[in-house]
């Protein structure tokens, strides 16, 4: 795997220069890229999820949502809500798609309260 990123940083930064923003979007490691949530004040159940960078988020050009309740929705952009009927533990995987044909998972474990 780390085969793999090599090769695909390398073409990056051949084909578009060394842009630490998308480098650190297309590693999908940067500690500065998370997902991050809150439960909407008139309903607990409903969720409102953010894919949060400390630089931008215009590289991002869709988001594949898996809210671990067997429910799955596509964004075009980093926000999305999604209604639990339960109130219990999730893992939220958020796969996402930037510019330059790099795609990389985000999870993060929910408690719908």
């Amino acid at each position: 795997m780390k085969a793999k990123k090599f090769i695909l940083l390398f073409t990056m930064l051949m084909l578009f220069g060394c842009s630490e923003l998308v480098i650190e979007y297309c590693l999908g490691d940067s500690p500065s890229t998370t997902v991050r949530y809150k439960g909407d004040k008139n309903n607990p159940k409903e969720i409102k999820f953010l894919i949060f960078h400390t630089r931008a988020v215009a590289v991002i050009e869709a988001v594949n949502w898996d809210f671990g309740d067997d429910n799955a929705q596509t964004s075009n952009g980093n926000k999305i809500n999604h209604v639990y009927s339960t109130i219990r533990k999730y893992e939220v995987v958020a796969t996402v798609h930037v510019k330059y044909g790099c795609t990389f998972d985000l999870k993060k474990e929910i408690t719908v309260k």
